[in-house]
C-alpha cells in the first residue's frame, strides 16, 4: 500500500518483519498479530520515495507476548423450528480474542458434506437424529472448536397441492404428506366441481408440525 502527499511529495511504502525477516503479504500501514509473532520481534519498515529518490527506514523492534487463545463464554446456539423442509441458523456465540467463525454441522455427531454455511435445511435423512452446529473461532494466539446443543429434527406436514380433488383424494393426499383433514365447508362457486377442493387452509406448500390440521372448502352448485 502506497500513500502520497501532493503531486511532488514522497509516497510511503510498508513492510513488516519478523525478527529481522519480511512477513509475506504484509504490505499496509497496519498489520494485524499472528500466532508466529508470539514472542517475536516485530518492526514496521517505511520507505518513501520521491523525484529524487528513496530511503527507508525501520522501527524499534516492538516484543510481543504470547497472543491471547479465544476463548468460548458462550456456546454456539442453533434458531429456528427443526422440522423437515424448514431452515435452521447457528449464532455465533460468545468467543473471546476471536476474529472470524467458521461453520460446520453434525448429524449425529458426524460432519454433514458440504454443510459449512451459518444455515441448513433440514431434510429427511435428519428426522429423528441429532443435529447440531459446531463453530471453530479464530484469532491471533489460535482457535478454538464448540459445538451447539443438539436438536432432535422433526418430521413436518408439508400440505399438498389439493385443488380440484375430491374429499378422498384430498384424505390421502394429506395422509402422505404427514397431515390431517380438519374442517370441512363448502362454498358455491364454478372454479371447480362440486364436491372437489376451492383451497385449503394452510395453503398449500405450508410447512407445519407432523399430524397438523388442513381446512378444506369444497365447491359445491350454485
Amino acid at each position: 500500500m502506497r500513500t502520497g502527499h501532493g503531486r511532488d511529495g514522497p509516497t510511503f511504502a510498508f513492510a513488516w518483519l519478523r525478527d529481522g525477516a519480511p512477513i509475506g503479504g504484509a504490505a499496509g500501514a497496519q498489520y494485524l498479530l499472528a500466532p508466529a509473532d508470539a514472542s517475536a520481534a516485530v518492526q514496521c519498515q517505511v520507505t518513501a520515495t520521491n523525484v529524487i529518490g528513496s530511503t527507508t527506514a525501520v522501527t524499534a523492534p516492538v516484543g510481543i507476548d504470547a497472543l491471547p487463545v479465544p476463548t468460548a463464554t458462550s456456546a454456539p446456539a442453533i434458531a429456528g423450528a427443526g422440522r423437515r423442509g424448514l431452515v435452521v441458523t447457528c449464532t455465533n456465540g460468545v468467543c473471546a480474542s476471536a476474529t472470524t467463525f467458521a461453520f460446520a454441522w453434525l448429524r449425529n455427531g458426524l460432519p454433514i458434506a458440504g454443510a459449512t454455511a451459518t444455515s441448513l435445511k433440514l431434510g429427511a435423512r435428519d428426522v429423528g437424529r441429532a443435529v447440531q452446529c459446531r463453530v471453530t473461532a479464530s484469532g491471533p494466539g489460535g482457535t478454538a472448536v464448540v459445538d451447539s446443543a443438539p436438536i432432535v429434527g422433526a418430521d413436518a406436514c408439508i400440505v399438498p397441492r389439493l385443488r380440484g380433488a375430491t374429499l378422498a383424494q384430498a384424505r390421502a393426499r394429506l395422509a402422505r404428506a404427514g397431515c390431517a383433514v380438519g374442517r370441512v365447508s363448502t362454498t358455491v362457486t364454478r372454479a371447480v366441481g362440486p364436491g372437489r377442493v376451492l383451497r385449503s387452509r394452510p395453503a398449500a406448500g405450508a410447512n407445519r408440525p407432523l399430524g397438523a390440521k388442513v381446512r378444506l372448502t369444497l365447491g359445491r352448485r350454485p
